[in-house]
């Protein structure tokens, strides 16, 4: 009876609240309901207003389109071929961008010219054929009506933007964008939000009701809690642990229920650890025996190969090219190939068992002098040594051959040499060609000779000793060492002439590192340090140092075997005391010198790489806006004849700051590497280039354009320039000038692209001869009309003797050739002057006049 009364009092307090709170709950979904409806409003103009101005903002972006207004402006010129080349690329793009997924449905967009000529038209994502009809371009002169987002039937709006000239900022057109707006689509969400908020309002109100269930609820859940728990141990689950819950009785229920679970679980893990124990042994037993009988077919597989290794050497000894000869380590003849047998005149079993003195007998080709035999000093020095140059052969039979040789140790497993291997070339129809050529080129070699590379190794400390000294060390003083232009070499004469000079080079390294106490390193491809654990530092002493190991590189001779004569090399160095990290702020200051121009460079607080990467990302954001405002423009200088008379002017590539009228222009020297690193430089090129030659047609003069490697593999640019010469027939007012000291791996593209554009009448140029050009063939192949002589020499001929008579070998060279020559960087009446005594045919300089633009 009791228990109903209170029931029956509880229920009837429920009853009280329920009622009491029903007129605030009511009134506040009622003020939602509202409040919601305005903000729904609210949010629907501003997404209709959003709308509206992203299609505004998407005008906008298509106006800013390059190749937009590449396209209108060459119709204006009347390059029709190339309008209709950047039409397509401007369909594919507008295509591409009106089939973007956020694009209206329903649209129609023209291009019309500045006389209202329609040129283009895009409807619903394609485009369609244009009517050829004119457009009045009033509209564009007036500003668009703005878009009522109150008006919520208005649906489809029309823009339209104005296109000006980027030099001129004249008008060259106008677009008009006519689009649907998805009103029902851009209501769907307020709509929805204002659903929502009122359904949660009265989701609010019936969780009301459930939370008087929850509070009857509470008392019976402890004991539904520990009942799941007590099912989880019956099924096995030891690993969730069991929550204390309820009060008194049941908290001590479920505090013994936890007490017996934890005990089970310590059980169980035991059991399970000695059973996984148990199984890794006997993995283990069956691992060992699968990995012996592994072992034994290894063992029978190694067997068979050394046998047909075996037989491979002696069959490839019997069919190589060169003659190989094997001696004991007594220098007695063990073994010779038949090519060696025919160079030597013995036979293998006349040879075998003698000194190889006896069999193979070598001289100075032009001495005639005994050669020392390069085994015997293999056999002492454990080495590999490679003949010097100009060595003859004297075979039994009376023959003579001109070889290359180099000679290696043969070592066992100990490393003791049990012997030597002889690899003979024979050369001498090669040595002929050389020697012939040599005769007509000597003079000029030899002023050249400092930039020739050659062949074959050696070894010094690698770079992980270098880094384990480093690291031992108290006050490291490091001197990183780099070879000026070495990728030359490879690319001229291949990676083992390149081998050969590294391995000489490193040699008189070490003598001269040895000399003053200085230990000597390679720790990269053409990379060398000199390294010493010093007290302290002297700044001075240590410029001193320097300049004796610049003399000492520049005054050594390099001797590659392969080559007839002798290199001078080039290096830059950079050098550090820093304790931490030494050899990257060597680095730092190897870059820094040659950013600079300096021989050497050391290490100091301000040589700070973030500098560089900073100045990087500005240009690269500089030369992004710069294509799309046309930023880049030719500078024309003046090239005279013998009678300061101008004949031709040489096209100079510059960015153009700002649109300002007094405005910087920046040399390419500032931007160029970055725009080929960031992959802009073929539109900075193209661009330059197609402007100039248009300077060429209106001003009808004689114009130089400068092309780089990479030009001529951009097979779309001699398209272009292809048929700009053809159509305005300007082949013989059109010079192409080459650097051929840069980077060319493929010389049979090179003399395509000049046989391809010399029969358009197109005259080609040899650019900065004498500062790295060493292989005549390729002039001889590529049959220049004009070299132009390298500034650097030009501008010392009146006070530099060396630079003079460089000079005149230049000119005496190509008057035998029967080709032009050019000065650069005349600067003064002397050095003009002195150009006309030596037989110059033209001139180029400040002398005559500086770099302009064609209008000034």
């Amino acid at each position: 009876m009791l228990n109903k009364l209170l029931k029956n009092r509880q229920w009837g307090l429920k009853r009280i609240l329920l009622f009491s709170m029903l007129p605030v709950f009511l009134l506040t979904a009622a003020t939602g309901v509202l409040f919601n409806y305005f903000a729904a409003k609210e949010s629907a103009q501003n997404l209709l207003r959003d709308y509206v101005e992203h299609r505004s903002m998407e005008l906008k972006f298509i106006a800013n389109l390059p190749t937009l207004k590449i396209f209108i402006m060459n119709l204006r010129l009347g390059l029709e071929e190339e309008a209709a080349f950047f039409r397509v690329e401007l369909e594919d793009s507008l295509e591409q961008f009106f089939n973007a997924p956020d694009t209206p449905a329903i649209h129609h967009f023209t291009v019309v010219s500045q006389s209202g000529q329609e040129l283009l038209r895009v409807v619903n994502g394609k485009v369609t054929p244009t009517f050829q009809e004119s457009v009045n371009l009033n509209f564009l002169h007036t500003p668009s009506k703005p878009y009522d987002a109150s008006d919520f039937k208005l649906s489809s709006h029309t823009d339209s933007l104005k296109l000006l000239d980027p030099i001129n900022n004249e008008l060259i057109g106008g677009l008009i964008y006519e689009y649907h707006i998805p009103i029902k689509q851009i209501l769907a969400k307020p709509r929805q939000v204002l659903w929502f908020n009122l359904l949660f309002s009265f989701v609010g109100i019936a969780m009301l009701f459930f939370l008087f269930y929850l509070i009857i609820d509470f008392n019976i859940q402890p004991l539904k809690r520990l009942s799941v728990a007590v099912r989880r141990i019956i099924d096995g689950n030891l690993d969730q642990k069991i929550d204390a819950v309820g009060f008194g009785e049941t908290l001590a229920l479920s505090e013994s229920f936890e007490q017996m679970r934890g005990r089970l679980k310590a059980s169980f893990v035991e059991i399970s650890n000695k059973n996984d124990t148990l199984a890794t042994l006997l993995e283990e037993q069956r691992r060992i025996s699968i990995q012996m009988g592994e072992k034994n077919q290894e063992l029978e597989a190694s067997k068979a190969q050394l046998a047909q290794s075996e037989e491979k050497l002696a069959t490839t000894l019997h069919s190589i090219g060169d003659g190989v000869i094997a001696t004991d380590e007594k220098g007695l003849v063990s073994s010779m190939n038949p090519m060696a047998e025919k160079l030597c005149g013995w036979t293998l079993k006349e040879a075998q068992g003698r000194p190889l003195d006896e069999v193979f007998i070598i001289i100075n080709a032009r001495t005639r002098k005994p050669c020392l035999n390069p085994v015997g000093k293999v056999l002492d020095s454990g080495e590999v040594v490679g003949l010097a140059n100009h060595t003859v052969l004297l075979a039994k039979d009376g023959n003579e051959y001109q070889i290359a040789d180099s000679a290696a140790p043969i070592r066992n497993r100990k490393g003791e040499i049990t012997g030597v291997v002889l690899v003979i070339s024979d050369v001498t129809e090669k040595y002929a060609q050389e020697e012939k050529l040599r005769q007509a080129q000597e003079e000029l070699t030899k002023n050249l000779e400092s930039q020739l590379y050659t062949d074959e190794l050696t070894r010094l400390g690698s770079r992980a000793s270098l880094l384990k000294e480093i690291k031992a060390s108290t006050h490291p003083a490091v001197i990183l060492i780099d070879i000026n232009s070495f990728r030359t070499i490879n690319e001229l004469y291949g990676v083992e002439v390149g081998s050969e000079v590294l391995v000489l080079f490193s040699l008189h390294l070490k003598e001269f590192a040895t000399l003053k106490k200085y230990q000597a390193y390679r720790i990269s491809g053409d990379e060398f340090v000199l390294f010493r654990d010093t007290a302290k530092v002297n700044v001075s002493l240590c410029n001193s140092f320097l300049i004796e190991l610049f003399r000492f590189i520049k005054k050594t001779p390099i001797s590659p075997s392969l080559l007839n004569e002798d290199l001078y090399l080039d290096i830059s160095a950079g050098v550090s005391f820093e304790p931490i990290n030494p050899l990257e702020t060597a680095n730092i200051a190897l870059n820094n010198a040659k950013q600079h121009y300096s021989p050497y460079a050391i290490f100091s607080k301000e040589m700070d790489s973030h500098e560089e990467i900073t100045y990087g990302a500005l240009w690269k954001k500089k030369i992004i806006l710069g294509l799309q405002r046309s930023a880049f423009v030719p500078f024309f200088q003046p090239i005279v004849d013998k009678q300061q008379r101008v004949v031709k002017y040489e096209a100079l590539m510059r960015f153009r700051e700002s649109e300002e009228e007094n405005t910087a222009y920046i040399p390419p020297h500032e931007f160029l590497d970055i725009a080929i690193k960031t992959r802009h430089y073929n539109k900075v090129s193209q661009i330059t280039l197609l402007k100039s030659l248009s300077t060429c047609v209106n001003a009808n003069i004689t114009v130089s354009l400068n092309l780089s490697y990479q030009d001529i593999l951009n097979r779309d640019l001699h398209k272009i320039l292809r048929k700009t010469i053809e159509k305005n027939a300007i082949g013989g007012r059109v010079v192409f000038e080459i650097v051929e000291s840069q980077n060319i791996k493929d010389y049979d593209i090179l003399k395509a692209f000049v046989r391809e554009f010399k029969a358009l009448g197109v005259r080609f140029a040899i650019d900065d001869f004498g500062t790295g050009f060493s292989n005549f063939t390729h002039i001889f192949e590529l049959s220049p009309d004009f070299i132009k002589i390298d500034g650097s020499l030009i501008k010392h001929i009146d006070s530099d003797k060396k630079s003079l008579e460089l000079v005149k070998a230049i000119v005496f060279f190509s008057k035998e050739m029967g080709i032009k020559t050019i000065a650069e960087f005349v600067h003064s009446e002397e050095i003009f002057k002195t150009g006309l005594k030596l037989g110059i045919d033209f001139f180029q300089g400040y002398y005559f006049g500086k770099p302009c633009p064609w209008e000034n």
